[in-house]
């Protein structure tokens, strides 16, 4: 499933091949991440995220779906539609986006184009929607973030840069929130030209794209630790630098004031094919993670593959809402609120849960201590 979807839907420029599919076949998309982390890896959904292209195969390009996305803001009267008009310039320069973006006028939807002052790369490109202006991504101006996230491809043996949109959000205060919802799929395609309901319609429909989230929203969900176990399951993720990581959390202790996560993990090096995939099955490291937590909110970056086990690589207490730093540099997304700690993956990593899957498909060991585990074939398929 996992290399399927990033075949169809990744800045391959010609070099893999994908099985059996003729470069004249339309390319079969998946507008949300697998969410099956049991008989599958998947994983953590942020949006829009890079489900608004896909991969032409033929001209080894990347083509735009016929999405429009409303996004709202009500704390800074934001209601505007977003249309990824070309992910190229017009001179057919890679990576020099341009939008349609469109405001309420009070009776129409106004167009403006808009094109980027630089081609994307890993480096954030912060927009202001209303008005449309590129913005520091310092400020609280910006109502979306535009930069390449690293995802592993398995069967080419490296992770590629994919391009996504992020709309503001993602545990970040109300007033600064953007809610997406998304007009038209791949069975009713829409442009903006296309959309004739008013905001106050617009904002009737289901929030299609949640950025704001919930503690159990993630893949892993909101009952961290088993209450059998008496720790979490044993997770393998493939991480954005191209190893497959086997963690368990042994314990989570919140206080006033810090978040304290102990963990047990080893990590393998990712090769190209099934076939030379080495088990995963070093020694065991355990290592301790304390997050500072001012009372309200906390986040903390933890990289799963350090020589002396997970490692915190940075906190802060602000949402990053969706402005992280190099994605390949951390695996998991730790975050604290009120409500509860929430742990997501890593923007473009995939994880399997092999606690899961042991139960009811493997030999149904238990998740009391590690065994040796070679990754699922189907994330090379």
């Amino acid at each position: 499933m996992l290399a399927s979807l990033l075949c169809f839907n990744a800045l391959c420029f010609g070099m893999l091949s994908c099985g059996d599919i003729e470069s004249d076949q339309a390319p079969v998309f998946t507008p949300v991440p697998h969410p099956d982390i049991v008989s599958s890896f998947g994983e953590d959904y942020f949006a829009i995220g890079p489900y608004w292209y896909f991969y032409d195969l033929g001209t080894h390009t990347l083509l735009e779906h016929d999405f429009v996305y409303y996004l709202h803001n009500e704390a800074q009267n934001l209601d505007a539609l977003l249309e990824v008009e070309s992910y190229y310039s017009e001179d057919g320069e890679t990576g020099l986006m341009r939008l349609k973006i469109a405001h309420w006028d009070g009776s129409t939807w106004q167009e403006t184009p808009y094109t980027f002052s630089r081609v994307i790369d890993a480096t954030p490109y912060c927009l202001d929607l209303d008005p449309i202006a590129e913005v520091s991504c310092e400020n609280s101006e910006w109502d979306i973030v535009v930069h390449t996230i690293k995802r592993p491809m398995p069967t080419a043996g490296f992770a590629y840069s994919d391009p996504n949109i992020l709309a503001r959000g993602h545990f970040t205060t109300p007033e600064l929130n953007v809610n997406v919802r998304m007009i038209g799929d791949l069975e009713h395609p829409m442009n903006i030209s296309d959309v004739s309901d008013s905001p106050s319609a617009l904002q009737e429909r289901e929030i299609t794209l949640d950025t704001r989230r919930l503690v159990e929203s993630g893949v892993i969900g909101r009952e961290i630790i088993d209450s059998e176990l008496g720790a979490s399951h044993i997770y393998v993720q493939l991480t954005s630098d191209l190893r497959f990581a086997q963690w368990q959390i042994d314990t989570l202790s919140e206080t006033n004031e810090e978040t304290i996560l102990s963990f047990s993990t080893r990590c393998e090096a990712m090769k190209s094919s099934f076939g030379q995939q080495s088990p995963i099955d070093q020694e065991v490291v355990t290592s301790t993670v304390s997050i500072p937590y001012d009372g309200s909110y906390s986040v903390g970056l933890v990289d799963l593959c350090n020589d002396s086990g997970a490692n915190l690589i940075e906190t802060q207490n602000e949402p990053y809402a969706g402005f992280w730093p190099e994605t390949s540099t951390f695996d998991l997304i730790i975050e604290r609120v009120e409500d509860g700690v929430s742990i997501r993956l890593s923007p473009g990593s995939n994880l399997w849960d092999w606690t899961l899957w042991d139960r009811e498909y493997g030999e149904n060991l238990g998740s009391t201590e590690f065994h040796p585990v070679q990754p699922l074939e189907e994330i090379w398929l």
